[in-house]
């Protein structure tokens, strides 16, 4: 960006193509620092106030990294097809949709495939997998609709509920329980189709891999019928990968439900501040599948008993409430973090701070030992009640 203004700016504005609803943006400057902004609008067009990290005087020139991630910016042109092959389109923005002018602008668009591609504007720049446009002099909020339609074979994965629950405990593991609803949103098949000639039915049927942290333990995956065995784990230096297949293909329209669970140690995540003071920091959501989104996350996060002076800092995609407490007579706290159109790359960690006493370390213990001793005296006090 180039200040042509007589005075020094601290900030500028940004805009979204006025076709687009769902998406996850984020600011950085040249040396990948976030920039901090809010939003303008509450209806499309959206707009940004973004602020710079630092102050841009006259002539100056600045550069600033701009992310957006489309959701859902893919569809198939039809929602039910007897046939084999899926056609989808894509809509955009030719040009750069924003409120200053524009002098040079160069725009590629890349493809896993060209195949059947049929375009609303002829690049004269092509290659085998790309499109490329140049413009110059653009001014603002100019608006070019870009329309593609080709083929494209895989699968439309979504993520539509995530139900994450993360037990913290300071008797060394931490568990960490995932239940994923994963949904084929493609479009779907009617009629007599023969799956195995169906070009998804590899990609639907195939591998799917998960990553998990690399002190992961206890590792088990099933679905809601109950175990499967289909599931494999793979170490590296850094991660462990769950490969895993369930128990049907994934085909355009089905979806599948399974259950994830591991263990992490607890010295990873939670830190001493002072005697009785700790903090907990872990990823509000774990790596699931590339490059799908969940549209619905709902996070819980069950504190140690008898947890007080609970402080919560959570990504901006969540918001939380601290109104449940576990069945359990011990007074566990459970924190609830709701998100919706979450993508792992741009989330967060959440960081929790509490007061605990370790004093309360014994408490389980020793409840459960005078339990077993009363019970122990229960059975010695009916043996001999009998035997008299």
């Amino acid at each position: 960006m180039y200040n042509n203004a007589t005075t020094s700016v601290n900030q500028f504005v940004y805009s979204v193509d006025p076709n687009v609803n769902d998406f996850i943006i984020t600011f950085k400057t040249e040396d990948n620092v976030i920039l901090s902004y809010r939003k303008q609008s509450l209806s499309a067009p959206y707009e940004f106030l973004v602020l710079l990290h630092k102050k841009v005087v006259m002539f100056e020139k600045v550069t600033i990294k701009i992310e957006v991630l489309y959701l859902n910016h893919i569809k198939p042109i039809v929602t039910d097809i007897m046939g084999s092959t899926q056609h989808v389109v894509y809509t955009g923005n030719l040009c750069f949709y924003s409120p200053y002018e524009t002098l040079k602008l160069a725009s590629q668009i890349l493809f896993n495939s060209l195949e059947n591609l049929q375009i609303s504007h002829i690049s004269k720049h092509i290659t085998k997998k790309s499109l490329k446009y140049f413009h110059k002099n653009v001014k603002p909020y100019t608006f070019v609709l870009l329309k593609m339609v080709y083929s494209d074979s895989n699968p439309f994965f979504r993520i539509t509920q995530l139900e994450r629950t993360i037990d913290v405990s300071h008797y060394g593991k931490i568990g960490v329980e995932d239940k994923i609803t994963l949904h084929n949103e493609g479009r779907k098949f009617f009629g007599t189709v023969d799956i195995h000639q169906n070009p998804q039915h590899k990609k639907a049927s195939g591998w799917f891999y998960t990553h998990l942290p690399a002190s992961a333990e206890n590792i088990q995956y099933k679905d809601e019928i109950g175990n499967s065995s289909k599931s494999k784990v793979f170490h590296y230096r850094n991660y462990k990968t769950l490969a895993f297949k369930p128990r049907y293909p994934l085909l355009s329209g089905w979806k599948t439900v399974y259950i994830l669970k591991y263990q992490v140690p607890t010295i990873e995540y939670l830190y001493r501040l002072d005697a009785f003071r700790f903090k907990l920091q872990m990823r509000t959501v774990d790596h699931i599948l590339n490059d799908v989104v969940t549209k619905e996350a709902l996070v819980k996060i069950v504190l140690p008993e008898s947890a007080i002076g609970v402080k919560v800092k959570i990504p901006d995609q969540f918001v939380s409430r601290l109104d449940e407490k576990s069945f359990s007579n011990l007074n566990r706290h459970i924190i609830v973090l709701n998100g919706s159109n979450v993508y792992e790359n741009q989330v967060d960690d959440f960081v929790v701070e509490y007061f605990y006493s370790q004093y309360y370390l014994f408490r389980v213990p020793f409840t459960y030992s005078i339990f077993i001793q009363c019970f122990f005296i229960v059975i010695i006090f009916f043996v001999h009640v009998t035997i008299d």
